[in-house]
């Protein structure tokens, strides 16, 4: 909850604007997020949202920012580890089958009604990401000194590929998944697309 309006609060108050901003925006979207819901749920006017955040586009891109960048750790815990890169994969599908509702929702929403600069910003992070993973797996692969069959930028593209679809099939309840199932069916693909040449 956001509270009155003090000069010792301010920060606070930004930060709790920015809270239930966020939460309103993972659930309801962009478009059915309004700042008069986001001031009544503080206790405030609208002003202070708008000294803040100037308008609802960088307010949304403000809590944006705020989920990706509990995301961006999220990936960093899993990539950069001592174990190896079939189990780093395996964790970031893990992050994807356990949060996939709300990644999944802002996605959808970002790219079919979120403000030109929340989509940018949302499009940098995945970039960024994939690079995180295209280093990991040249590292894992230098470390290990020997020649693979598929390069690493064509299996960073078939891990976005399974990550795109996996994203799908758990929103569309395709297929029931059993935990352990999926993390060994995972395991055994990368362990297969990652194989060194005889």
């Amino acid at each position: 909850m956001c509270m009155n309006n003090s000069v010792e609060n301010v920060k606070l108050i930004k930060e709790s604007i920015l809270t239930v901003a966020y939460d309103l925006f993972s659930k309801n979207g962009y478009t059915k997020t309004n700042i008069n819901e986001i001031a009544a749920i503080c206790g405030i006017s609208r002003t202070p949202i708008y000294y803040h955040f100037g308008n609802k586009e960088n307010l949304h891109r403000a809590a944006l920012k705020m989920l990706l960048k509990k995301y961006d750790k999220r990936v960093d815990i899993a990539l950069y580890n001592k174990s190896s890169i079939e189990n780093r994969i395996v964790k970031i599908m893990d992050l994807i089958f356990l949060h996939n509702k709300e990644l999944f929702h802002r996605q959808q929403d970002i790219i079919k009604y979120g403000p030109k600069e929340s989509y940018n910003e949302y499009v940098d992070f995945l970039k960024r990401q994939a690079e995180k993973i295209k280093s990991s797996i040249e590292i894992e692969r230098a470390n290990e000194g020997k020649k693979h069959e598929m390069n690493s930028d064509a299996l960073l593209k078939l891990f976005q590929l399974l990550f795109n679809g996996l994203l799908l099939t758990l929103q569309n309840n395709v297929f029931e998944f059993n935990k352990s199932e999926y993390d060994d069916a995972i395991l055994m693909f990368v362990k297969l697309i990652n194989s060194s040449v005889k």
